[in-house]
This record gives structure tokens, C-alpha cells and sequence, in this order.
């Protein structure tokens, strides 16, 4: 079987879409798979997000202003930009592979842990005497839950957070079943395209060199 140019550009950019997905999803996975649940910064989940989908967003642009060298630098100086710009600046975390009802008992342990009076309602805390207000959000299919702080006093939303990590640390994690299908799913995205490009490899590498000024 041949393949013409525009069929080994079509799997080109099938692997470029898919390749990013497959390792964030696998990335994903092997957070919500170790021993212990996660803190990560909101600005950090953020900007894996953005680098997993951005090429949804690079391809058709680059469709749209030519397929240069130039334009591909510029389409991903704006794709930078925007995470830059997007992404949570302090005060947002997610833990991941932590039940909702267990993340309020980590948050309890850490405020009790940082001295601090609280009161807890439907939507989370709050402690310090109104000086830290604690928002929570749950994700209950991967068992990922996200963290909003809000208050001028930064020194005291980094002592909780802080507290938070070292509550983690106590807390054992099992795998979720969507643990596993996510992993599953990472595998087939980078192994599948790969199988379908590698007995294209010249064509790849002259199309890549044709994008060189």
C-alpha cells in the first residue's frame, strides 16, 4: 500500500495531536496511581493541560496562515501567551486521588495542624478568623479534588498548603478504575500513531524540512 504526501501529513498531525493527549493522560495516571495523594498547583494543572491540547489549536491555525516555519513560531508564541495569561496566578490547588470526604478530614488535620479556629460549611472553610477562606470542588470520577483559597494573607495560605502536603503524606491512595482506563487509553494514544507513521519516517523528516527557512 502507498501513501501520498497529504495522506503521511494527515498522520503527521494525527500523532501530533494524539502523542501530547496520550502522555498527559499517562501523566495523569501515574498521578492518581502513587502510593499517596497529590497536591499540585493550580498553575501547574493548568499549564499540563494547555501543553495536552494546545495542538488542537496549533494545527488549524497553522492550516489557516500556511504552514511556515514562522507562522508555527508565532502560533506557538500565542498558544504560550495564553497559558501564561490563563493559568491560576497563587491560591488553587488539586489534589488528586483523594475522595471529597477524605480531602475535608486532610483539611481539618491541617488547619488544627496550623493552630487555626475554623468553621466548615457545604462549600468548604472558613478559618482564621475570615482571614483564609477555603473553597472546595470535587471531581468524584477520578476522585481529584480542587482547593480555592481566598484572603490577602499570603503567609498563611502557605503555611495551610504547606500542612495540607504533609497531611498528604499520612493518607494511603488506592487506584480508581478510571485510573487504569486512563492508562490504557495514554498507551493506545502514543503506541497506535507511532505503528501507523514509522514506515513513513522520509516522508515525515523531508515534510519537517521543508518547514526549515
Amino acid at each position: 500500500m502507498t501513501y501520498s504526501g497529504e495522506q503521511t501529513t494527515l498522520f503527521l498531525r494525527l500523532v501530533t495531536i494524539l502523542m501530547p493527549l496520550g502522555m498527559y493522560f499517562l501523566l495523569l495516571g501515574l498521578l492518581n496511581s502513587r502510593r499517596h495523594p497529590q497536591l499540585l498547583s493550580g498553575r501547574r494543572d493548568f499549564t499540563l493541560l494547555m501543553a495536552a491540547f494546545s495542538p488542537m489549536l496549533i494545527l488549524p491555525a497553522l492550516s489557516a496562515l500556511s504552514l511556515s516555519w514562522w507562522s508555527g513560531l508565532a502560533v506557538m508564541g500565542a498558544v504560550v501567551a495564553l497559558t501564561a495569561i490563563g493559568a491560576p496566578r497563587s491560591g488553587r490547588w488539586v489534589i488528586y486521588n483523594l475522595p471529597a470526604d477524605e480531602a475535608r478530614q486532610v483539611i481539618r488535620r491541617a488547619l488544627e495542624a496550623e493552630g487555626l479556629a475554623f468553621e466548615e460549611g457545604p462549600g468548604g472553610f472558613l478559618a482564621g478568623e475570615g482571614r483564609l477562606g477555603i473553597q472546595i470542588s470535587a471531581f468524584g470520577l477520578l476522585r481529584n479534588v480542587s482547593i480555592r483559597l481566598s484572603g490577602s494573607d499570603q503567609p498563611l495560605q502557605q503555611g495551610f498548603c504547606r500542612a495540607v502536603a504533609d497531611q498528604l503524606l499520612t493518607c494511603p491512595a488506592q487506584t480508581c478504575p478510571a485510573t487504569v482506563a486512563m492508562m490504557m487509553a495514554a498507551i493506545v494514544m502514543i503506541v497506535a500513531p507511532l505503528v501507523l507513521v514509522a514506515h513513513r519516517a522520509g516522508d515525515i523528516v523531508r515534510i519537517v524540512v521543508d518547514m526549515l527557512p
